[in-house]
């Protein structure tokens, strides 16, 4: 029996901390596990159970607990060990339990077999222990379940037959630890984007300054395992216990259409400098290459342009993006397969304009209205898009600058000269922001006598 001295001691005196170690401690819920569920293997599964064996060569499967109620020498009481959502992989041993560190006669009363889930120790004292005296229940493999976290209740009892139970009966003292190990995703994609400009002041064949004029870095993605997380060793989980990052791959995609015969080189710096152009992106036909995760994990997406009208186009708006195509490692229970996400943007400055209908008929007198609201000088530039077999050609009124608070109105007849027809589609750029430029057409048609206003946005 319990000795009665401690009794009304243990019954008034809190539980005292104990100190933490690498081991699951339910009475301070420390030392919790994470398992990593994309490296669970079917090799790992016990049996057809539903579990998944993870093991330890040293102590973070240990179940620790404090005593929780002092005892005197030569005492009897009963340790109870119960899990939820795993088992033991093998049959325990008495010398699996040790109390404080001392040499009491332990022996397993009930359970503790493989595949079962709880286990009696019967404890004959050898000296006096006070309530935060420690228990430690040894194990080097537990199965766990991989969607249900696995919680351990420690007990102990006054009696055989209430340990036997395992219920409140003859129970001196408990405690559990709702979530000690659990399971969750481990893999980690992250996209850092960053955005260029093409600048106006160019005709939009460089950059701004601020990225370089002639190269811009896209931004990078990186894929990674969470070392929070733990391979089925206990080890914190690596990429390679995950998936094949030779085999997995990238595929950027975009607008490449400025790409190589346009003047543009795309490519992955492994260093993210943008200073080596790495690996490629586009091949000698023009064609988006796919790219080993193994090559650009971690590495800048670049664009360089070369900023020669002659050989090169104008640096379209575009956003960027990858999709991920991964290789799971073999045997995986929940193999990782693809992700998406999202490099930076190519934007433009200044103001661009599209006007579909721009006509020299004479009767139709249409107009330009160009105004500037803001108060700094903006220089523009008109440039045309033809219809097929008919020419134009931008006049002396085709470029100029709008002065601070200045409304402009343009005959297009003084704006473009068309030969095969009497009219073109045109794009206004102005070196201003959007919200300082307002453009609208006008139309006073001689043959009827109607006016028209069209404001473009």
């Amino acid at each position: 029996m319990v000795s009665k001295k401690l009794l009304s001691a243990a019954i008034a005196a809190a539980f005292i901390s104990a100190p933490t170690f690498a081991q699951i401690n339910v009475t301070d819920d420390t030392g919790a596990l994470a398992y990593a569920k994309e490296a669970l293997l079917t090799t790992d599964e016990i049996g057809t159970t539903g579990y998944y064996a993870v093991s330890d060569a040293g102590t973070d499967l240990n179940v620790e607990a404090e005593l929780g109620f002092g005892v005197s020498a030569a005492d009897q009481v009963w340790v109870r060990v119960e899990l939820t959502n795993a088992v033991f992989t093998a049959d325990l041993l008495d010398t699996d339990l040790d109390l404080g560190g001392g040499v009491s006669d332990i022996e397993i009363a009930q359970g503790g077999l493989e595949e079962g889930s709880f286990v009696v120790y019967a404890i004959t004292t050898d000296a006096n222990y006070a309530q935060d005296a420690l228990v430690t229940l040894a194990l080097t493999s537990l199965g766990i379940k991989a969607n249900a976290p696995v919680s351990v209740t420690y007990s102990l009892y006054e009696s055989g037959s209430g340990a036997a139970a395992g219920g409140a009966t003859d129970r001196l003292a408990t405690a559990s630890y709702a979530s000690a190990i659990t399971v969750g995703n481990a893999l980690v994609v992250e996209f850092t984007p960053e955005d260029a400009t093409a600048d106006v002041e160019t005709s939009f064949l460089e950059f701004t300054a601020a990225n370089g004029t002639l190269t811009a870095n896209l931004g990078t993605v990186e894929v990674s395992a969470d070392t929070d997380f733990l391979a089925v060793n206990s080890d914190p989980v690596t990429l390679a216990d995950i998936l094949d990052d030779a085999t997995s791959t990238v595929s950027p995609a975009g607008n490449f259409s400025f790409g190589l015969d346009g003047g543009a080189t795309f490519y992955f710096d492994a260093d993210a400098a943008c200073d080596s152009q790495d690996f490629l992106v586009l091949d000698v036909n023009d064609e988006v290459v796919d790219q080993a995760l193994a090559d650009v994990n971690g590495a800048a997406l670049c664009v360089d342009v070369t900023g020669d009208e002659a050989d090169a186009y104008s640096i379209p708006e575009s956003t960027y993006t990858a999709g991920l195509d991964f290789e799971p490692v073999a045997d995986a229970v929940y193999p990782v397969t693809t992700a998406t996400g999202a490099f930076g943007s190519i934007d433009r400055n200044g103001t661009v304009v599209e006007v579909p209908f721009l006509s020299t008929y004479a009767p139709y007198n249409q107009r330009l209205v160009m105004v500037n609201r803001g108060s700094s000088s903006a220089a523009y530039s008109i440039t045309f898009t033809e219809e097929a077999g008919n020419v134009a050609t931008g006049l002396t009124a085709a470029t100029g600058t709008l002065a601070p608070m200045e409304t402009k109105i343009i005959k297009a007849t003084d704006v473009v000269s068309l030969t095969g027809a009497t009219r073109t589609a045109a794009t206004i750029t102005v070196v201003a922001p959007e919200n300082e430029i307002d453009v609208a057409t006008t139309i006073l048609n001689n043959d009827t006598g109607s006016a028209d206003v069209t404001v473009h946005n």
